[in-house]
């Protein structure tokens, strides 16, 4: 299991594709969704408003200077639109465009030293194409820096809100999506129990619930986490999880334990 401090320490930045403040603006409501639930989990979190590539490029490179091996782990979120020509990108202020693989790389083992063998966790809310996915039914009717070496790209997980090729879908009338509604409800209500890849399966049957003929959307993970991540809040510093012949414990205190199995 990736090591968490007992009071966790993470950077989350989130770019969100619409003018701040714009409360029935497209993503806004993801935003302000997203920000709650990160802070609630210790992380200190970035706004970047409707960035061009450069101011993007900047602001993560503040951020990456701002990060030290005393930090646990850190989170991107991507909030706006997406596609593919040659390649696929993240669109951007001015009609500019960025991969994620890009971002990615600005974060990696390599890169960042400071997070080498730690988590890095990437959200991404944009379409990976054009196309739109159908529903098809059955005839019967988803610690320390010091002395740690790791590949490039390893520690890191990304979780798309559609598969390659294929839109994601917001609503036209409250401006959320159904990705980021379903992976904040998720987190905020599991993560003391199960870790990042348990959820992700858990937002990927959330995202399904709402399927239509017409809105149908299916979620992906890429991952080389090498450990199992869980969230620690600040409000549970003091709290360790343990296995015992299989059941989950949470102790509260050296005394007693409390069984969350039940």
């Amino acid at each position: 299991m990736y090591s968490v401090g007992s009071t966790p320490t993470a950077i989350c930045a989130i770019v969100c594709m619409t003018e701040e403040g714009k409360e029935n603006d497209y993503g806004y409501p993801d935003y302000e969704a997203s920000k709650k639930l990160w802070e609630s989990v210790g992380c200190t979190v970035r706004g970047i408003p409707n960035p061009t590539e450069e101011e993007l490029k900047r602001n993560l490179s503040e951020i990456k200077k701002d990060i030290n091996d005393k930090h646990d782990y850190f989170i991107f979120e991507f909030i706006g639109h997406g596609g593919k020509k040659d390649k696929e990108y993240l669109r951007l202020k001015d009609e500019e465009e960025i991969t994620v693989a890009e971002i990615r790389d600005i974060f990696s083992n390599k890169n960042l030293p400071a997070l080498c063998g730690k988590p890095k966790l990437f959200f991404i809310q944009a379409c990976r194409g054009r196309n739109k996915e159908q529903l098809y039914r059955a005839a019967t009717d988803a610690a320390s820096v010091a002395g740690t070496s790791a590949t490039t790209y390893s520690d890191m997980f990304t979780l798309y809100a559609s598969i390659s090729d294929h839109v994601s879908w917001f609503s036209s009338t409250s401006g959320s999506s159904r990705f980021i509604s379903a992976l904040c409800e998720v987190v905020r209500r599991d993560f003391k129990y199960h870790d990042i890849k348990k959820m992700a399966t858990t937002v990927s049957a959330e995202v399904a619930k709402g399927n239509t003929d017409k809105y149908a959307q299916s979620i992906q993970e890429v991952s080389t986490l090498i450990k199992e991540f869980h969230f620690v809040s600040p409000s549970e510093a003091n709290t360790c999880f343990c296995m015992c012949m299989g059941r989950l414990f949470i102790c509260m205190r050296k005394d007693k334990l409390a069984d969350v199995n039940k």
